[in-house]
């Protein structure tokens, strides 16, 4: 696959779960999802069950994508949106995500407000003056 190819497949899994019905993976979608970043070439398996962005995975911002799929535990999910700079601005609410975040493993109803927060991020992320990436 090609960069283009694959920024594309990406943006498809983020958008049938970020905007679909499943969004923080339960084991088994993250053992589907991690084969698929394989796939790619994104991510290597070190050791079982661990993984390493790969020189195309990080020029991707793999880590990035795998917030807006779910992949990541909630309560890592602001600390790699505030790295890559998506929560710099006031109207990121910063200090509102984080407590979201750190409950949002365990209770539905703060998930539910994480993945709104999430989605608007990732909006904000595709409008950017870098296009799709």
């Amino acid at each position: 696959m090609h960069k283009h190819e694959i920024l594309t497949r990406l943006h498809q899994i983020v958008a049938d779960r970020l905007f679909g019905r499943e969004w923080l993976a339960d084991w088994e979608a993250c053992a589907a999802l991690q084969t698929s970043l394989v796939k790619m070439g994104l991510q290597a398996e070190e050791r079982p069950n661990e993984w390493r962005n790969t020189s195309l995975g990080k020029e991707l911002n793999v880590d990035l994508f795998m917030v807006f799929m779910g992949l990541w535990t909630a309560s890592d999910m602001p600390m790699i949106l505030e790295h890559h700079g998506l929560l710099d601005a006031p109207e990121d609410n910063w200090d509102e995500i984080w407590p979201i975040a750190w409950s949002a493993d365990e209770e539905p109803a703060e998930a539910a407000r994480l993945r709104e927060h999430v989605r608007q991020i990732y909006l904000k992320f595709c409008n950017a003056d870098r296009g799709l990436n």
